[in-house]
């Protein structure tokens, strides 16, 4: 069998769709633990349990995880190769928002090019470091971007600059405690 392949001895999974699993940590994994590449991962489970060193075991283009207050920043960062990521009722506070625009700057998220964090510990005072504002007041703009089946939207967003001269717009929504990144 290609390394390459799944248990079903394809290439790629296009989407798997995890929910309503009694937020049984173990089936998840288990489920996780014979995939080798996916285009799509949703879980649309609460998940409890979920140890602290845990990664993605795979590569995904796309990552959606509701009720996702056990993501850390170290499960945020094992997702290197995704194109698009999305956690909603996430516990990630402003230092972990902090350090993966961090490592984004430093070209560790390549393919990155839509983030959507929804979380409880998000203050209203969030800001990354190097920026006066997220968000424009002044002429705030709306940007659309297909992805997935999805459209991405994001307004009054400002410029953030990676170190490879990629630039991205970021936005804070503060009173809905949510942050859209898109590139």
């Amino acid at each position: 069998m290609d390394p390459s392949a799944n248990r079903f001895n394809v290439p790629r999974l296009p989407t798997v769709v995890l929910q309503n699993l009694m937020e049984n940590f173990n089936l998840i994994e288990l489920i996780l633990s014979k995939i080798r590449s996916i285009e799509e991962l949703n879980i649309y489970s609460e998940v409890k349990n979920v140890p602290e060193k845990f990664v993605i075991p795979f590569e995904a283009q796309s990552i959606r995880i509701s009720m996702a207050s056990w993501i850390t920043f170290a499960h945020l960062d094992s997702m290197k190769s995704c194109d698009s990521i999305e956690v909603w009722d996430s516990n990630l506070t402003n230092e972990d928002i902090q350090k993966f625009i961090d490592n984004w700057k430093q070209v560790l998220y390549p393919n990155l090019q839509w983030l959507n964090v929804d979380s409880t510990k998000l203050t209203e005072n969030f800001s990354i470091n190097g920026l006066e504002t997220l968000e424009d007041t002044i002429n705030p703009k709306t940007l659309k971007k297909e992805m997935f089946g999805h459209e991405r939207i994001i307004h009054g967003a400002v410029r953030i600059l990676r170190n490879d001269g990629v630039v991205g717009l970021i936005r804070y929504y503060k009173e809905f405690k949510f942050l859209h990144f898109l590139l």
